[in-house]
């Protein structure tokens, strides 16, 4: 992915979690993300299929950069089973 597509995204997903602030997910629409996010929906679509995907995109990043940590500071820990676990579910 490039950095253009990476800044996007970014500000994409800092948009939506600004607009969760403000009312519930299920009251957000596609257009008032891109508009706060000052992307077209073009834009906003050619990154993400929909609002899912973005809480998608986000929970993998994160679920991906928790794996990461534990591998790199423990191990020969208990913690064998939840890094079998990244294996079983995409990250």
């Amino acid at each position: 992915m490039n950095k253009k597509s990476q800044k996007t995204q970014l500000k994409i997903e800092q948009a939506m979690f600004e607009l969760l602030k403000e009312k519930p997910y299920a009251e957000l629409t596609v257009a008032e993300i891109a508009q706060r996010a000052m992307v077209s929906r073009m834009a906003f679509y050619r990154n993400f299929g929909g609002k899912d995907a973005i809480l998608t995109h986000f929970l993998q990043q994160e679920f991906a950069a928790f794996i990461q940590d534990i591998k790199e500071h423990d191990r020969n820990s208990s913690l064998r089973p939840i890094l079998a676990t990244s294996r079983i579910i995409r990250i």
